[in-house]
């Protein structure tokens, strides 16, 4: 779940298929009906997007680029939901959005995983299917950096979720491989927020730790900076990622961003 201002993006562009930026994950679609319409996504973190008026009868190799989920402090990742409406309005202008959101036709997860892209197909019928899997989404993820500051302090971020007792969790910490880091030891802990660490690791990224959560409550998930004098000390960009894999989805909040 990077540390810059949460913002929507708003971006309007017709394009074939490529690769998206490093971080973020764009939203494309194409508009099979006879009818033109409109289409709105909403996820994590009260995050919207909103397409212009779309053309109809769109060909499978016609995209439309709307929007751009930027991967910074508050996570993209997790579970999404796309909504549609018909419109006689002109093809290209802003939609109209005017009193309540039309029903979301679908929902899907989107996970940190490289490259990852969303492609949206308003089917002829009115129906809208998504490249991306169905819920349950059961993993969450959060992006910052560790290193010492220029007073000398060691630096640390912590995350919160909510956990159910009984759940299985698996927390990842690897390194960002689109930004800068260097070195290769980190500690990683997991416990309850405020209490004593369930499981933590010191080594070298990646770091795994599984723990069977004790309790319903709320934990706490520590990426620190290594004990002193540790060889080859990580330091730069790092990825976080947390999955419950037979629990419920997860959604990671930064306690000190």
């Amino acid at each position: 779940m990077k540390r810059t201002t949460c913002r929507i993006a708003l971006l309007s562009a017709l394009f074939t298929p490529s690769l998206a930026s490093a971080g973020n994950i764009d939203f494309n679609v194409q508009n099979q009906s006879s009818t033109k319409m409109c289409i709105y996504c909403g996820g994590p973190w009260f995050r919207l997007g909103f397409s212009p008026v779309l053309g109809n009868n769109h060909p499978s190799f016609f995209w439309t680029l709307f929007y751009t989920a930027e991967d910074n402090i508050f996570s993209p990742f997790g579970g999404w939901g796309c909504g549609v409406k018909t419109t006689t309005d002109p093809v290209g202008s802003d939609c109209s959005w005017v009193g309540t959101l039309p029903t979301q036709k679908v929902e899907f997860c989107v996970s940190n995983r490289p490259g990852v892209q969303v492609y949206l197909t308003i089917q002829p019928n009115g129906e809208v299917t998504s490249n991306q899997p169905s819920p349950p989404c059961n993993d969450a993820a959060a992006s910052g950096s560790l290193g010492v500051s220029t007073a000398g302090q060691y630096s640390q971020d912590a995350y919160r979720f909510a956990g159910n007792a009984g759940e299985t969790v698996v927390v990842t910490l690897d390194r960002d491989r689109t930004r800068g880091s260097e070195g290769e030891v980190a500690k990683l802990s997991l416990g309850e927020e405020g209490g004593a660490p369930l499981k933590d690791s010191v080594g070298a990224v990646p770091i795994a730790v599984t723990a069977k959560l004790p309790k319903t409550g709320t934990y706490e998930i520590t990426v620190a900076y290594p004990p002193a004098h540790t060889p080859k000390p990580f330091r730069g960009y790092y990825d976080l990622d947390v999955t419950a894999p037979n629990g419920e989805p997860v959604v990671l909040e930064p306690i000190n961003p």
